[in-house]
């Protein structure tokens, strides 16, 4: 390698870093952008969902209340309500109290027993946070184990 390729190798991987480092910074960046990628698509399926629902829910109220253009967008418009103040109380509480009042008062309103869609899995999936953070905090009090200097009976 002469010189002036040396010199242009070192422009696209920095001063002090060798080949690796590089390859590994570009497959996290890559891993990343994957990661957000999926992250929207997911987002988008969720959309998508929701908005079909809706729809079947304007459909079911036409087609068993006979609620027609004038008491559909009555019914739109308090469901734009409903979610205003829903975000109001996840911005003011928090999302678990927000997602709780919400279902309590479907609960009320409808007087069926309303559970959350998915409930095993949920719980599964909060425990699942709670041991990665207690692991979290396990790693951290290793690492500061191990950077205590040594005590005279350990020497």
């Amino acid at each position: 390698m002469n010189r002036q390729q040396r010199r242009q190798a070192a422009k696209h991987k920095g001063t002090g870093q060798n080949y690796a480092d590089v390859l590994a910074k570009r497959q996290i960046g890559k891993e990343t952008l994957r990661m957000a990628m999926e992250d929207q698509a997911v987002a988008l399926a969720a959309d998508i969902i929701c908005q079909r629902q809706l729809w079947g829910a304007v459909i079911a109220l036409n087609e068993v209340f006979q609620f027609g253009p004038k008491r559909t967008r009555q019914f739109l418009e308090a469901m734009e309500a409903v979610t205003d103040d829903f975000e109001a109380m996840r911005k003011d509480h928090g999302d678990d109290y927000a997602e709780e009042k919400l279902r309590q008062r479907a609960e009320k309103v409808s007087g069926v027993k309303i559970r959350y869609q998915h409930e095993a899995e949920r719980e599964a999936w909060e425990e699942m946070k709670a041991q990665a953070a207690n692991e979290d905090g396990d790693h951290a009090r290793d690492h500061e184990d191990a950077a205590r200097p040594a005590e005279a009976s350990d020497r």
